[in-house]
């Protein structure tokens, strides 16, 4: 998303509304139209996963460990390095000193990272309907399971490391980037170290359509739906090993990271006035009362807690800052983390990882919900009487669907979501999306639980506080089974 301009360029408060304007908040492309007449949009994929070493049980519980990125040929990106090699990936190195991969590039433009506690990420690029992009993380998935199967690694699925503390992971990305970002969450909190070693989410990615209205319409709903689909899919119940005795840690994390750069964007100002010049509004309040995280190349933390308007504002006097040029702007952006992140297209966050049975659901649920039209309508006739309480829904998401009120609406919303999800074209809903989004309704979502609540229940009749390996293969085992019945 970087711009042609050149980097040392001082910037205004005009120049970020244009950048807003321009490349954050784009229509679809029209060529997208033009080949696919009837289909209502793109979907990108999204998937952070945990890599674990069975090989070795220890601790007093006999349980995995975190697989480090690098440090010896049995590390991750080693291991990967070759795997590349053989696939005809790319890669990209880091500028820094030694360099270090820092991702892969796959054939189809897709690609590989890794976060800061060597979570390994999958990014789809935009496809033209659900089903390829499910095909084709999926197909990345069986390439990297046949690899790192053989190093006795798994693949573990869920919205936060059920094994380790923020302490057994650490900083896996020794990036100055990284760095700064520990330093300056620290000095909030404790939360920003789960969020950067611990955590894993589904995003789903999709396109503003092809009105501006829509574009509204669609920012808007999403925003609206970000808590109950937080909830819906709750499925990080652990604490550093143990129960958290929430269904929903992850959405704990994430609500208490740094307010000024988390949670919902201009609801008020958007249900009011639906349209674009809404939407860059909004965001552009959402940026510019962001704390900055650091500054330069030098990766400076400022000496006091200071918003990107402050800094626009005050520079070089009162925040002791030198001007922030367009890469200032850039990174500041890069740096702010909505439930719904505008990126020239929506980035759906809230929800957390899902098990490899379930995780097509997240992208069934919310294409069924944004991209039929008839839907979309009811969805926010659902929602916006509600819109003045979404903090409290946000605060209830960690709960799962223990709260009443929160179990009612995402009961409402999967059984609308099944219904826009049958009228999509047959391209989105291939590929076992329907039956999976079905399942998933009639067996958690229906019955007023997530899957957190069906791990926390099996722990508890085994007697356990904590995950054991065994029955977390022994669950998805029968997840599958009840998938494919």
């Amino acid at each position: 998303m970087r711009s042609s301009n050149p980097p040392e360029t001082i910037v205004s408060i005009d120049i970020v509304r244009d950048h807003i304007e321009k490349t954050i908040f784009q229509l679809r492309p029209s060529h997208y139209h033009k080949q696919y007449p009837i289909w209502p949009g793109m979907v990108g994929i999204e998937l952070e996963m945990l890599i674990t070493d069975f090989t070795t049980l220890s601790g007093s519980h006999n349980l995995p460990s975190s697989v480090p990125l690098t440090g010896s040929d049995r590390s991750l990106i080693p291991v990967l390095r070759q795997l590349a090699e053989r696939e005809g990936w790319q890669s990209i190195y880091s500028n820094d000193q030694p360099p270090l991969i820092t991702k892969f590039d796959l054939n189809h433009q897709d690609t590989l990272t890794f976060e800061p506690g060597g979570q390994l990420e999958f990014s789809s690029r935009p496809y033209p309907c659900l089903q390829d992009a499910v095909k084709r993380l999926r197909s990345v998935q069986n390439i990297l399971e046949e690899d790192l199967n053989m190093q006795g690694w798994q693949i573990i699925q869920m919205g936060i490391s059920p094994w380790h503390s923020p302490k057994d992971i650490g900083l896996q990305m020794d990036k100055p980037r990284y760095k700064a970002m520990d330093e300056y969450f620290n000095s909030i909190g404790p939360y920003g170290k789960r969020m950067m070693r611990q955590t894993c989410t589904i995003q789903t990615c999709l396109d503003f359509g092809d009105s501006e209205t829509k574009m509204a319409k669609r920012y808007l709903a999403s925003q609206l739906l970000s808590p109950f689909a937080a909830a819906i899919f709750a499925y990080s119940p652990f604490k550093d090993g143990k129960t958290a005795g929430i269904p929903g840690f992850r959405s704990k994390i994430w609500r208490h990271l740094d307010s000024s750069r988390t949670g919902l964007t201009g609801i008020d100002r958007l249900s009011t006035k639906p349209d674009k010049e809404s939407c860059v509004s909004s965001y552009l309040d959402f940026v510019m009362n962001a704390r900055v995280v650091f500054t330069g190349n030098d990766y400076k933390i400022p000496p006091r807690k200071v918003s990107f308007a402050e800094w626009l504002s005050e520079a070089p006097n009162a925040s002791g800052l030198p001007k922030p040029t367009r890469q200032d702007m850039e990174t500041h952006l890069s740096l702010l983390f909505p439930d719904v992140r505008p990126r020239g297209f929506l980035e759906l966050r809230s929800m957390d990882c899902q098990a490899r049975p379930w995780q097509i659901v997240p992208a069934a649920f919310t294409t069924g919900l944004l991209y039929d039209d008839q839907c979309l309508d009811q969805l926010l006739l659902r929602l916006l009487p509600l819109k003045d309480n979404m903090e409290t829904f946000r605060n209830f998401a960690e709960e799962g669907l223990r709260q009443a009120s929160v179990a009612a609406v995402a009961g409402d919303l999967i059984q609308l979501a099944s219904e826009g999800f049958r009228r999509l074209p047959k391209c989105f809903r291939g590929e076992g999306s329907e039956k999976a989004l079905q399942k998933f309704a009639e067996h958690f979502t229906l019955q007023g639980k997530t899957p957190a609540d069906e791990i926390d229940d099996l722990m508890s009749q085994s007697g356990k506080n904590f995950l054991t390996p065994s029955l977390l293969k022994k669950t998805e085992e029968t997840w599958f089974s009840m998938l494919n019945s």
